[in-house]
């Protein structure tokens, strides 16, 4: 330890430790009093969108608790854990719920920023002590007994002052890290949709029924969960096409209830797109396939290799549900358009050869694109590193 630092627990540097109302009095449409979470609380920021508006009355009960003042320090202590930020001297009137503890420091010993920053070091800590099962939470007396580091008053608003000035060109260059991750990803959805929309503006088009088989998965009892087994030929749902789990299965049929259900099963090289609740998502069935059908929520696609290149129709029917122009009905549970109408899809039709070359495009445009985000992930990652490795520095008096 650094001469002339002590260690402090919080509840001996600061006055008063507590948390907001457990039991939140009846929302307002709108007031000038607000009650904040926290879901209001970031680090070093407080947001006042969306909160629970008070009448005065019980605002005024409420405030009682927490006393919010300027230079206040508020920390989050249910479910998010370890988010920390300072009231600053121009706050609106806002009381708290109980996610959210207010530490009013000993001035004459602590510097809010320093304790703010302080409890940011602490972040693993405070996250490893939470407690509880539906929902995690820092309660009022381990608070109260975490120990910080505390050097002179000057010596922390010194350390203070390099903070501010390392983490505000940190977080510069994670804006820009950001902005060119997402700048990346705009280019090549720019470039794909102004390529299908030039396909479909100066290219014959020809229907996706005579260019490839639409099977949708299949409805009734034909397929009800009294068929399923531990063991057999896998059963593709939704989640199969959503997330790309091609190879992970919770549900499987008897052989014989595969044979019987035949045109449903997957082939190599067949398109999967999710048509109920979340539709339009694709995937691919590759050569190493699992043997299996797909249920309701799927349709198979089958090109007819000697007219569609698989991925040109997948890069088609991607654009075309981006497009907007697919259609979907239901109540509670949206499905895509009837097989009949999908096969009416206008499909912008180029020669084999022509559509190769496209995708082979897409496919460098694609690679190009991930290692560009890859490159801007691994910045803001490294970013981050450094503003633990810096808070971690000033804490041990290496700063």
């Amino acid at each position: 330890m650094k001469e002339g630092w002590e260690i402090k627990k919080l509840g001996d540097v600061c006055d008063k430790i507590t948390d907001g109302s457990h039991n939140p009095p009846k929302r307002v449409d709108s007031s000038d009093f607000m009650m904040l979470s926290s879901k209001n609380i970031y680090n070093d920021l407080i947001h006042y969108e969306n909160p629970r508006y008070l009448t005065q009355i019980e605002y005024e009960k409420e405030n009682k608790r927490t006393d919010v003042q300027s230079n206040d320090v508020l920390l989050t202590i249910v479910g998010t854990i370890g988010r920390v930020a300072v009231v600053p001297s121009n706050h609106p009137k806002f009381t708290l719920q109980r996610s959210v503890a207010v530490l009013k420091i000993k001035k004459e010993a602590l510097y809010s920023r320093f304790l703010m920053f302080s409890l940011q070091n602490r972040l693993e800590y405070l996250t490893k002590e939470a407690r509880g099962v539906a929902q995690k939470g820092i309660y009022l007396k381990q608070l109260k007994d975490i120990t910080i580091p505390l050097p002179p008053l000057p010596e922390q608003k010194r350390i203070v002052a390099l903070l501010d000035k390392a983490f505000t060109a940190i977080d510069i260059a994670k804006q820009n890290a950001s902005d060119n991750l997402q700048n990346a990803k705009e280019v090549f959805e720019s470039y794909t949709e102004n390529l299908y929309q030039s396909l479909l503006k100066s290219r014959q088009n020809n229907l996706l029924d005579n260019l490839a088989k639409l099977v949708r998965g299949p409805f009734g009892g034909s397929l009800t969960k009294s068929m399923f087994v531990e063991k057999g030929y896998a059963v593709y749902e939704q989640r199969n096409a959503i997330g790309d789990f091609t190879n992970d299965f919770r549900y499987f049929i008897t052989e014989e209830k595969y044979k019987e259900m035949g045109r449903f099963s997957v082939n190599s090289g067949d398109l999967l797109m999710s048509c109920s609740g979340t539709i339009g998502k694709f995937t691919v069935i590759k050569q190493n396939k699992v043997e299996g059908i797909i249920n309701q929520a799927l349709l198979k696609i089958t090109p007819n290799y000697d007219k569609i290149d698989r991925m040109y129709l997948l890069f088609v029917l991607r654009n075309f549900i981006n497009d907007g122009k697919g259609h979907s009905k239901g109540a509670a549970i949206k499905n895509i358009v009837a097989v009949k109408e999908l096969k009416k899809i206008e499909i912008p039709l180029i020669t084999i050869e022509e559509q190769k070359q496209i995708v082979e495009k897409l496919d460098s445009l694609s690679v190009e694109t991930k290692n560009l985000e890859k490159i801007y992930r691994q910045k803001i990652e490294d970013l981050d590193e450094l503003k633990k490795s810096i808070l971690q520095k000033a804490f041990t008096g290496e700063l």
